[in-house]
């Protein structure tokens, strides 16, 4: 694998990380029933939103020939979720659980996953 792409999947790694890292500082909230997640049906969107980062993380250490399904199966969940929290909190809606700084974490998630997507762009065009 060349270095671009080598560099390009660490950092689908890295950010994977930093998105599951937020994701657990918001589920204590869930939890509690303090700051509950919206609801996506019966589950919690925060637990949509950890099984997706975790998947993503998943497909960034494993070599099978399944990697973009799997990083896919992950991505795209977050994503449409992320937009559309975005979009809501944008019109005024309060939706999303709010992180750092009183920032609703649907802005950091859109985000990390567009940069995700991206660096994995990068990897595919290296190889």
């Amino acid at each position: 694998m060349p270095p671009l792409a080598q560099m390009a999947r660490w950092l689908q790694l890295a950010l994977a990380l930093l998105g599951l890292i937020g994701v657990l500082a918001v589920l204590p909230g869930q939890v509690s029933g303090a700051a509950p997640c919206p609801a996506l049906g019966v589950v919690p969107a925060c637990y949509v939103v950890l099984a997706g980062y975790a998947l993503i993380i998943f497909s960034t250490l494993t070599p099978t020939r399944y990697r973009f399904r799997i990083l896919l199966a992950g991505w795209l969940p977050l994503f449409l979720l992320a937009l559309t929290g975005t979009l809501l909190e944008a019109s005024g809606r309060q939706v999303c659980p709010k992180s750092l700084g009183d920032i609703p974490a649907c802005y950091f998630s859109l985000g990390i996953i567009c940069l995700i997507g991206a660096a994995y762009w990068v990897e595919k065009r290296q190889e």
